[in-house]
């Protein structure tokens, strides 16, 4: 939805809405019932405003990109949150304490914990992914 921030917007919704009172009047088409205006809408009406006021597009190539089979799904369509590692080695995330299992992490380093669809917590560093665990309990 844009909202009308400027006359001129509120000009053109101004102008569209009188279009539709000017070709919406379904008394004059003699229409009475629900589902005779909805044919009507749907015969008459939409084909009319279309070819009115369609705009054809330039270009007719596709305006979107084919993505590889390659693709990371997890990676982009994700909860993705900062921590950083504690002097435990651990991180937490949502009340829960995250065992990080990697020797080369130290106490302070950020890591990013990442929520996949499947409701699945990851942990990782720098974009690749660290061996971790979750430690039952609360993180308190």
């Amino acid at each position: 939805m844009i909202k009308a921030r400027s006359p001129q917007t509120k000009g053109r919704a101004e102008r569209s809405f009188r279009t539709f009172q000017n070709q919406l009047e379904l008394e004059l088409e003699g229409l009475k019932t629900l589902p005779e205006a909805d044919a009507y809408f749907r015969k008459l009406f939409v084909p009319a405003y279309n070819r009115s006021f369609a705009v054809h597009r330039e270009k007719t190539d596709r305006a979107f990109a084919r993505v590889s089979g390659q693709m990371d799904y997890n990676a982009v369509l994700c909860l993705k949150d900062v921590r950083a590692v504690q002097n435990d080695y651990c991180v937490s995330y949502e009340g829960e304490k995250i065992q990080l299992e990697e020797p080369y992490l130290r106490a302070g380093q950020k890591v990013e914990v990442r929520v996949w669809l499947d409701k699945g917590i990851h942990v990782y560093r720098k974009n690749r992914p660290v061996r971790a665990r979750r430690i039952h309990g609360r993180a308190g």
